[in-house]
């Protein structure tokens, strides 16, 4: 993994981080793709939370989905893959529940 690769995941580390604490504050399932499609849609339903934290989830699940995207077309699926599955580890060591982790559909395939 290059130095460029390396930040790019550590930054990715950083924003699963934050999007997995705002969602235990809004108490929604992000490993669920309906519950991801209902935020990303503007549906905030799911959320047990105020509409200010909501639509913040909701704009970092968005960034979330473009880097995604940008990671797929530099590594393949494959990589992404591995990067969530070493993401993943990184994520419950730091006490965060699967539940509240995005990438949970993808990397279990």
């Amino acid at each position: 993994m290059s130095h460029d690769d390396l930040h790019v995941s550590e930054d990715l580390l950083a924003l699963r981080m934050q999007i997995g604490r705002l969602s235990i504050v809004c108490a929604v399932d992000v490993s669920r793709d309906e519950n991801m499609d209902r935020l990303l849609a503007g549906d905030f339903s799911a959320c047990r939370s105020d509409r200010r934290t909501a639509s913040l989830l909701r704009a970092l699940l968005i960034l979330h989905c473009h880097l995604e995207a940008r990671i797929t077309s530099e590594i393949g699926v494959d990589g992404l893959i591995r990067l969530w599955r070493r993401h993943n580890g990184v994520l419950i060591r730091r006490g965060l529940p699967k539940r509240h982790q995005t990438g949970q559909s993808l990397s279990l395939q």
